[in-house]
């Protein structure tokens, strides 16, 4: 995982914009047609442009909000008489946040952070094998946040180097989408929907900043 993240500080509000670039495998672990258990594993790539902003609300809390872009790109290996395919998804979500923070030392910061959300029905392309090229639509999803930071070096108000780290966890429910035709050489020949899909991540950061 690789990323960017710009912040900056108003008189009442902080924000952040932060582009996020992972690559890696997933285990795959669903039904073929006949309803047989299949495992396999998947290619992934997964791009997250956010950008959020937090209004302090008392002494060491804020709330805040954001919006987020997701596309991952996934390719499903084959196993077996079971074909892989590629896959696309793309769609937006938004979310309301609680944070706290406090100073453990004079130059040592630790935050918590919670956000809970969700969007509209995105979109997901597939290229099913035997098939045409297809879009077929996402249900709508629901997510959850939970993430624990420690910060070091310079404050935030002056010029210099600093560091940070974090624990975060982070759950994502997207419900079926509808069925769509799906066509042979633009002939009508079956039909297919996204399922519902879930998603857990557990993530560990290590990051440095400079202040200007």
């Amino acid at each position: 995982m690789a990323g960017l993240r710009l912040e900056g500080q108003c008189p009442s509000i902080d924000w952040s914009a932060q582009w996020m670039l992972s690559h890696g495998d997933r285990g795959y672990d669903g039904l073929t047609n006949t309803q047989t258990p299949f495992q396999s594993q998947s290619k992934l790539q997964a791009q997250r442009l956010s950008a959020q902003v937090w209004l302090p609300v008392g002494s060491g809390w804020s709330v805040g909000s954001q919006l987020a872009y997701v596309g991952i790109d996934r390719s499903i290996e084959g196993r077996g008489n079971v074909r892989g395919y590629p896959e696309r998804f793309s769609y937006l979500q938004a979310a309301l946040g609680a944070r706290y923070q406090a100073a453990l030392s004079a130059q040592t910061r630790w935050a918590a952070s919670l956000w809970l959300g969700g969007g509209p029905g995105g979109r997901v392309r597939v290229e099913l094998p035997r098939f045409d090229p297809r879009t077929l639509p996402l249900g709508s999803s629901r997510m959850l946040t939970i993430a624990v930071e420690l910060q070091g070096g310079a404050a935030r108000n002056q010029p210099g180097w600093s560091w940070q780290s974090s624990l975060s966890y982070r759950y994502e429910q997207t419900d079926a989408g509808d069925a769509r035709i799906l066509t042979r050489n633009a002939l009508p020949a079956g039909v297919a929907l996204q399922p519902r899909f879930d998603q857990r991540h557990f993530g560990v950061t290590l990051g440095a900043n400079y202040h200007f």
